[in-house]
């Protein structure tokens, strides 16, 4: 099987809470978050621009199709033990 990166975009309503995630996933095993066969960790990428008002322009998840959606089902079932509704912050599709 060959690896394929993949990401998924942060809805924007979420984007300033994607620290909360970046803990989520930090918080999992090395090898829940690592792809076994390339090695590649999952993790949280922010695009940042320069404005006073809106510093943040995108936050996506990118890892490998391996463990990605492992890591987001982790992520939504971390979100309801904790009583929060996650799964309105991600974007509909992976690409």
């Amino acid at each position: 099987m060959t690896c394929r990166q993949v990401q998924r975009s942060i809805n924007p309503d979420w984007v300033y809470n994607f620290h909360r995630l970046k803990d989520i996933i930090e918080s999992l095993s090395k090898q829940t978050r690592t792809c076994f066969e390339c090695g590649t960790e999952v993790s949280i990428n922010v695009t940042w621009i320069n404005s006073p008002v809106m510093p943040i322009d995108k936050v996506a998840i990118l890892g490998c199709d391996g463990v990605f959606d492992q890591v987001i089902n982790a992520i939504l079932l971390e979100g309801t033990r904790k009583g929060s509704v996650l799964s309105d912050c991600f974007e509909n599709k992976k690409s």
